[in-house]
Parts: C-alpha cells; sequence; structure tokens
C-alpha cells in the first residue's frame, strides 16, 4: 500500500464520518443539496455568495481557472460530476458555453438557482453519470471536475477519465481538481463535520493518474488558500499575499490539467 492510501487510512481512523451509517454516497450528496436548496430559500442568496471564506475560495479558482484554460469565450465546457456547478458558471459569466451534468436532481436544482440569481443564460443542465456521460463523442472543448474523483478507487477513477477523453475534442482539455486532506481548511471541517469517502492525494498521485490514462502536456497546479476559514477576515487580508509560500504543500486543492 502505498504513502497515499496509508494516510488515508489514518485519517479514516481518527475522524469520524459525516455519513450517515447505511447511508450511500448519493444519498448523502442527495441530502447535502436538499440542505443548501433550503438555504437559498430562507437566505434569497447561495451559499457560496453569503459565505466569505467559500467566496475567497471560488474567487481564487476562478482565477487560476482562467490563468489555465487561457481563451474560453465561446469553448464548450462540462463539468461531469458539477454539485453546485457555481465555478462553470462562473465561466459562462465569462463567454463560455457550459453543460452541467449531475447524477442527482438536487444538485441540477441548487445549480440552476446559483445561475439564475447570478442572471447567467448560456448553460445547460442534465441529469446523468460519470461513468455513461449522455452526450456525443468529442463535442466539448474542456471537459473537468471538481471534488469527484477522490471519492473511487484508481480503477474506476480510469473509467471516469476515459469516459470524459472520450466526449472532448482532440486536443481538448481534461481538467481534474481534488481536495488537500492536509490543508488547514479540511483538516478544521473534518473535526468539526466528520469526514466522507475521500482519499488523500498527493500532487504526484494526481499527476500519475492523469498519466495512467495517457494524458499528454499534463500540468499540476495548487490552489493558493491556506488561510482556514476560523481565522478573522481582516487577519486573512493581512496574510493572504504570503500563502503562495505554502500553497504547494497546503493548498486548498491540486488542480490537474491534461491534453487528450
Amino acid at each position: 500500500m502505498n504513502f497515499e492510501d496509508n494516510l488515508t487510512r489514518l485519517i479514516d481512523f481518527v475522524f469520524k464520518k459525516n455519513i450517515k451509517t447505511n447511508e450511500s454516497e448519493k444519498a448523502f450528496w442527495t441530502r447535502h443539496w436538499k440542505e443548501r436548496i433550503k438555504y437559498v430559500r430562507r437566505n434569497k442568496i447561495p451559499y457560496e455568495l453569503s459565505d466569505k471564506w467559500q467566496l475567497r475560495i471560488y474567487n481564487k479558482m476562478h482565477k487560476l481557472f482562467l490563468n489555465i484554460l487561457d481563451k474560453i469565450k465561446n469553448k464548450k465546457i462540462l463539468e461531469a460530476g458539477c454539485g453546485s456547478g457555481y465555478s462553470s458558471i462562473m465561466l459562462a459569466k465569462e463567454g463560455a458555453k457550459v453543460y452541467l451534468l449531475d447524477n442527482t436532481k438536487e444538485a441540477l436544482k441548487y445549480s440552476k438557482m446559483i445561475s439564475k440569481f447570478n442572471k447567467i443564460k448560456n448553460v445547460r443542465f442534465r441529469k446523468g453519470n460519470l461513468f455513461n456521460i449522455p452526450y456525443a463523442t468529442s463535442i466539448f472543448d474542456i471537459t473537468w471536475n471538481s471534488g469527484v474523483i477522490e471519492h473511487y478507487k484508481n480503477k474506476i477513477i480510469y473509467k471516469i477519465i476515459d469516459e470524459m477523453k472520450r466526449v472532448t475534442k482532440k486536443d481538448g482539455l481534461i481538467m481534474i481538481a481534488v481536495p488537500n486532506l492536509l490543508t488547514p481548511e479540511i483538516l478544521y471541517r473534518m473535526i468539526k463535520i466528520g469526514k466522507g469517502t475521500e482519499r488523500f492525494f498527493t500532487k504526484a498521485k494526481l499527476r500519475k493518474i492523469m498519466e495512467k490514462t495517457a494524458l499528454k502536456e499534463i500540468e499540476i497546479y495548487s490552489l493558493d488558500c491556506v488561510i482556514p476559514s476560523f481565522i478573522p477576515n481582516w487577519i486573512i487580508k493581512k496574510l493572504e499575499k504570503f500563502e503562495f509560500i505554502l500553497a504547494p504543500l497546503l493548498g486548498f486543492m491540486f488542480v490537474g490539467i491534461g491534453k487528450k
């Protein structure tokens, strides 16, 4: 067993589970998105926009994605396993033609709420799964997801990426983002609310998996967000310019991008 798997086992032993007994992965996420839908109805604003720390994360993600994806206006982008779809919806705001796919109707309902709140119309929504993406071969310029593959074993991850590749054009881009379980914010969340089925990924492990699926010109990035949400906002603003120093090891997530 490798280093990442051993560390995952240790983390699983230390932290409580946030999935209820006998609750499936899909049932967990259905419950999660139902709670987010209730949040919007109660507060009249999506959680991603009302929580300052969440908004900080998404702004940093947006900046990183614009840098590594280059020109996205009029590009067809599929987020396969979209959840809230917030980052993709922000790419639609930049002029991309965005398609959101998820296997739970609650996630799609919530993402529609976010799209409507931001008055963004160039987004299409579809229910479907990662193993049989309901789109034709070679039609997207960019196919990506975030916080998805770490819930699966390697042999299943390869199948997911192969299916993502299938729907992507020749020389199109595949982008995969995974959380860093050692970043202070995620450690804080695991202490506070528990841990799900996520596996620990290093940048090296993410690269190795992407190489295994024959992606080309692979680059791995760290999201330079290290300071956790329990730190007062005024302190974060003073310290965030130094986050890039610790980001390679403790960044909130690792983002891999490769060419089909």
